[in-house]
């Protein structure tokens, strides 16, 4: 068991490097084993039988004593569930339903947060509106915070006036749950007056409050020691700065999600990317108060966007260091999109560096923002990002949308689009010029579309490789990175028959979003070509912002594309991006030479037909290279999914072998077909 648990904890810590910290060029995620730390069985949700196992904390609102000042009786039961053996029916969950907490979409949080940092203090006013999606009405709801987090009150409002303010008893209790860096949330559950019906919003208006401190419990219980655990999940409120990730890795603002465990397969990572795609048109608005003693906080940061904080005294005659009072600032309502809901702030202004000149050098704009107190750091990732900067600039234009933002931090890495929170002396070294270039395609691209967004960074690190190392060297990496998608995607006649998978405009996935997106991009170089793609790209990126739909966008890309191009793609944008069909898996089923007489305008030589089947859904444009010694000849050939295709090629010399695709084209298994030409006719 011990060797099990330490097994998974690999796993998981990788996962957490290579997906939550893409920044760093980690490995895939993997598949855990299901040991140590499992599911529980869900109760119907037609049924309310009495919970199974012990709560760990319960308070009805109204209770006399605070969160903090828990009866001993209460400390005792919550101490001695903490100290369950494996097997026992602790910690298992509640009389609700996963059924039940999964029903719930928030499309809307209005937060108001005071933080404490000298205490790891949060007090939140969370004001939420939520939509009741699944199958029957809601006759109760539930939220969760982190465990270190009690929730205090809530109070419905109706069509979200605070006319009508309706009182609701609460009734909250720990459970266990890996989407919170504790492995326990505190989850509240409300009856409502009235059932919720099937796509019908309440509001809720909320009061909660606690520490949010370090904790590494959930790695720790699969087997990572108390240092592994940390320097993955080390989300804190605290005098050094607030540092939270939301989903996935603290609950510092209200969620509807089920029971999510890290031996549980992948289904924790794939829940936070559906919870991501699910509430991507959620509207989101922040106020916070930051309590501070000496120099006030510089600024924050809420979902990527800075705010300056402005900070009032408590004491204006004080001098700064024993000063105290609150910095205050404000995020205006705006769409969430697919993005985690983090919130940092820093104590010093940021350090503008790496500036990229204007045109006719009279001005200059700053690449990078960077709070370190390492300055000697910032010189060489300054130099880094300017010598990284032109092939950005000839692929998505001169100019970035913003500076990328690096804050320094010694834990496993962070990106919410242009904000990378990573090791700035890692970052800035030669070893980490891949994983800036990456974290630096997000001050260029900007769209909202994850399959856009994170696929182009990844495609830039895997251009990178090609021009550092070769071509091999990058088809080699690219195949590296589409081995999760080859074991995720279901099988080609089922893909080609029906409409599932996840599309790329629609993927909550990494292995979807990125991955394959890097594939499908590296893929559209091939079949248009790197000038033609960068012309598009720059073009269609320029744009302003638009309303319009995933799909929408998708397909305006493509018309760019082809004026550019002048070719057909849409072939390929039904079958790699609006729709999922996998990958193509070619073969040369069939090589055929025959002699060819000289005739008018040549002379003798072979005549080569070359037939290659497609046993993938997705069609496939690739080049064919038949050679005659140090002689070839070059042609295309397009197989449609589930289909073959022949092409004839003459050649002057006798034939000796052919190529389908050299790796411009991913592939399910292999990006590279050869065989030899027999030219016995006999």
């Amino acid at each position: 068991m011990t060797f099990l648990k330490s097994t998974l904890a690999v796993v998981v810590l990788g996962w957490f490097a290579g997906s939550l910290g893409s920044v760093a060029g980690a490995q895939a995620p993997q598949q855990a084993p299901a040991a140590q730390t499992t599911a529980p069985a869900e109760a119907p949700a037609d049924a309310l039988p009495p919970p199974k196992g012990t709560v760990l904390f319960e308070r009805h609102a109204g209770d006399a004593a605070a969160p903090s000042e828990a009866a001993p009786g209460e400390a005792a039961t919550a101490k001695a569930a903490s100290e369950a053996k494996e097997g026992d029916e602790a910690l298992k969950g509640s009389a609700l339903s996963d059924a039940e907490r999964g029903a719930l979409t928030i499309t809307a949080w209005d937060l108001d947060a005071r933080v404490t940092p000298v205490s790891a203090g949060l007090e939140m006013h969370a004001r939420v509106t939520v939509r009741n999606d699944g199958n029957a009405p809601l006759t109760r709801v539930a939220l969760q915070v982190s465990s270190t987090l009690q929730w205090e009150s809530a109070v419905l409002l109706s069509e979200g006036s605070d006319a009508a303010r309706v009182k609701l008893a609460v009734v909250q209790h720990v459970i266990e749950t890996d989407a919170d860096h504790t492995g326990k949330c505190d989850e509240m559950v409300v009856e409502l007056p009235r059932a919720l019906a099937v796509g019908e919003s309440a509001v809720l208006d909320t009061l909660y409050g606690g520490k949010i401190e370090p904790s590494g419990a959930r790695l720790e219980r699969i087997g990572a020691d108390e240092g592994q655990a940390l320097a993955s999940d080390w989300d804190t409120i605290a005098p050094a700065g607030v540092m939270l990730r939301g989903f996935g890795n603290v609950l510092w603002y209200p969620v509807a999600e089920p029971q999510l465990f890290l031996g549980d397969g992948n289904k924790l990572f794939e829940a936070v990317g559906a919870s991501r795609l699910r509430e991507e048109d959620a509207r989101v608005r922040l106020r916070v108060s930051v309590a501070y003693e000496g120099d006030a906080p510089e600024a924050v940061y809420f979902c990527g966007r800075r705010a300056k904080l402005v900070a009032v005294s408590d004491n204006s005659d004080a001098p700064v260091a024993s000063g105290s009072g609150i910095a205050t600032a404000e995020f205006v309502e705006e769409r969430l999109g697919f993005r985690p809901m983090s919130l940092f702030t820093v104590d010093h202004a940021e350090t503008l560096t790496a500036p990229l000149s204007r045109a006719g050098g009279k001005d200059s704009e700053d690449l990078l923002a960077v709070v370190t107190n390492d300055e000697a750091a910032v010189p060489r990732l300054s130099e880094s990002a300017l010598t990284l900067a032109p092939q950005l600039q000839q692929w998505f234009g001169v100019h970035p949308v913003s500076a990328l933002t690096v804050i320094d931090h010694d834990g496993q890495p962070f990106e919410d689009g242009p904000l990378l929170v990573a090791p700035v002396s890692a970052v800035g070294a030669s070893t980490g010029e891949m994983a800036l270039l990456h974290s630096l395609t997000h001050a260029w691209v900007q769209t909202g579309e994850p399959w856009v967004d994170d696929g182009l960074a990844e495609f830039m690190a895997l251009m990178y490789t090609e021009q550092r190392q070769g071509r091999g060297a990058a088809a080699d990496a690219l195949h590296e990175l589409l081995r999760p998608v080859a074991i995720a995607e279901p099988d080609a006649q089922t893909l080609h028959s029906e409409d599932i998978g996840q599309p790329l405009i629609a993927a909550h996935d990494e292995i979807y979003y990125r991955r394959k997106a890097a594939a499908t991009w590296w893929a559209l170089r091939s079949v248009v070509g790197d000038q033609d793609l960068q012309i598009g790209l720059t073009t269609w990126l320029a744009q302003p912002p638009s309303q319009q739909t995933a799909s929408e966008k998708a397909l305006a890309l493509e018309g760019i594309l082809e004026k550019t191009s002048k070719k057909d793609l849409a072939w390929f944008f039904d079958d790699w991006v609006l729709h999922d069909r996998g990958l193509p898996d070619l073969t040369i089923s069939e090589v055929t030479p025959r002699p060819l007489p000289a005739g008018q305008g040549h002379q003798n030589g072979w005549l080569v037909s070359v037939t290659v089947r497609n046993e993938g859904a997705a069609a496939a444009e690739v080049p064919l290279v038949l050679h005659a010694g140090e002689l070839s000849v070059t042609k295309s050939i397009h197989v449609a999914g589930l289909s073959s295709a022949t092409e004839r090629v003459v050649i002057e010399a006798k034939p000796t072998e052919v190529l389908v695709n050299d790796g411009a084209m991913p592939e399910l298994r292999t990006s590279e077909h050869r065989v030899t030409v027999n030219l016995d006719t006999k």
